[in-house]
């Protein structure tokens, strides 16, 4: 479940981008960012870039952080990094693990026809025209 938790962030992070002050100046490759420049960083963008993920990064791989992750996980900015990090990225993991789990041991779940896939941002991201779902029992409850 955490292979799948981490590559569904990585495709539909919650917030597709971050902003940070530079508070001296920054060398980013051949360029220097000037002291007390607002820079923004696009998550959305950086989780589906080939240079980083692979010629499949558009793609739904959540093997692709088994063994470590090393380098992906690196690259994986959903809850941002270092000291500016989210500080409830452990409980809102386990507690999505948590609740998926509870869900699926009761429910089965399949998508609507009329399901219609368009993410949008409004603060953070979520489905413009909601997620439709066909609920169902699981055997014998």
């Amino acid at each position: 479940m955490n292979l799948f938790l981490l590559e569904t962030l990585r495709l539909y992070s919650p917030v597709p981008l971050i902003r940070r002050w530079t508070r001296t100046p920054v060398q980013l490759g051949d360029i220097t960012v000037p002291e007390d420049t607002l820079v923004t960083i696009p998550i959305a963008t950086i989780h589906r870039d080939r240079e980083v993920w692979g010629d499949d990064a558009g793609e739904f791989r959540p093997e692709r952080f088994d063994g470590g992750g090393g380098k992906s996980l690196s690259a994986l900015l959903a809850f941002s990094m270092g000291p500016r990090a989210c500080i409830g990225q452990n409980f809102a993991m386990v507690e999505t693990k948590a609740t998926v789990a509870a869900i699926l041991q009761r429910f089965r779940l399949a998508l609507s026809p009329d399901y219609v896939h368009a993410p949008t941002d409004v603060i953070t991201l979520r489905p413009k025209y909601g997620m439709p779902m066909i609920v169902s029992g699981v055997d014998g409850l």
